[in-house]
């Protein structure tokens, strides 16, 4: 403690000595289980707050040493401080206690009461009630859930039990109930089940027709593929059973064949024959064109050679002529 040669705690004490107060003296007051704070602002001789170690003793109230020479917290601010903790099963009663700063060798210690009172404190009027609300509303409350508990199991048997009970020869409270004309019902509950509510109808409704549309779907889809399905097997196995049929017949099926070629609009619909096929329009045309132009080739080819033959002849014969004619004249 440098240049420190006292000083100066709380209301700034300056004596070096350490006085006893009276037993009168106002003591911090703590309850049990509580943390008890004790500390001081501690000052140089010229008022500047210092961070100077400082300690603190504490003996419970029967004089046993509870803390011995407790390094203290010390702030910035030259606040030191040290907070005990007070056992809940603790002895109530003064508690004996100092704190202690500087060195007798420096000249400069000084030690300065810290006693504490431990016993019931008082609190705020709004601490007080909360802690009896605390108390007293779960009581109250559990007592009043018993009561309405059973209240509300034994008034219903009790009404119906009573042997004067009656509602026709309550003047006319029956029929004007039923009479009423905004009469309704609170719920839908019965003594078994309930009502239905328009909300369960709707319910009801939209999830059944939903069902029905997807049941349709499915019978479609099943009819359909059903139906395609013997529609398939139909069209490839009738042909060949109509005509493996052992009694088929056309000409002792009544007028058939007669009506059939007396049709006035009879057409085939195709040229095909077990064995080869008829001739077609078509083929007839192809056929004619050529064989015209076969024909048109022939006829020049033959009239060519005709003629180069019959001019070659005929020179020839000519000229033959003209030398024996005269000779033979």
């Amino acid at each position: 403690m440098s240049g420190l040669s006292q000083l100066v705690f709380g209301f700034i004490v300056v004596c070096l000595f350490v006085f006893a107060l009276p037993a009168s003296a106002n003591y911090q007051r703590a309850a049990l289980g509580d943390t008890a704070t004790l500390g001081e602002f501690v000052f140089d001789d010229n008022y500047v707050a210092t961070t100077t170690p400082c300690t603190i003793t504490i003996y419970d109230p029967s004089g046993t040493l509870k803390v011995n020479a407790g390094a203290m917290t010390a702030d910035a601010n030259g606040w030191h401080h040290y907070a005990y903790a007070i056992a809940a099963n603790g002895t109530e009663g003064n508690w004996p206690s100092y704190m202690t700063c500087g060195s007798a060798l420096t000249g400069d210690l000084i030690n300065v009461d810290e006693t504490f009172s431990v016993g019931p404190t008082i609190s705020a009027s709004t601490t007080v009630a909360t802690a009896v609300a605390n108390v007293v509303n779960p009581s109250t409350s559990a007592s009043v859930l018993s009561a309405s508990t059973s209240l509300a199991l034994t008034i219903p048997t009790n009404v119906w039990n009573a042997t004067t009970r009656t509602l026709t020869s309550f003047g006319t409270l029956a029929a004007d109930v039923w009479a009423s004309v905004t009469r309704t019902l609170t719920g839908a509950g019965l003594s078994s089940g309930s009502l239905a509510l328009q909300s369960d109808v709707t319910t009801a409704s939209s999830s059944l027709g939903s069902a029905i549309t997807a049941e349709t779907s499915n019978v479609n889809t099943n009819t359909n593929s059903a139906v395609l399905t013997a529609s398939t097997s139909l069209a490839t196995s009738i042909p060949t059973n109509v005509w493996n049929a052992t009694t088929r017949t056309l000409t002792s099926f009544g007028t058939l064949a007669a009506d059939v070629w007396a049709s006035v609009t009879r057409t085939l619909t195709g040229s095909s024959l077990s064995s080869g096929s008829l001739a077609t329009l078509s083929d007839v045309q192809t056929a004619t064109s050529s064989l015209g132009s076969a024909i048109t080739a022939a006829s020049s080819s033959v009239t060519t050679a005709v003629n180069a033959n019959t001019n070659a002849t005929v020179l020839s014969a000519s000229t033959s002529l003209a030398l024996t004619i005269p000779t033979n004249v």
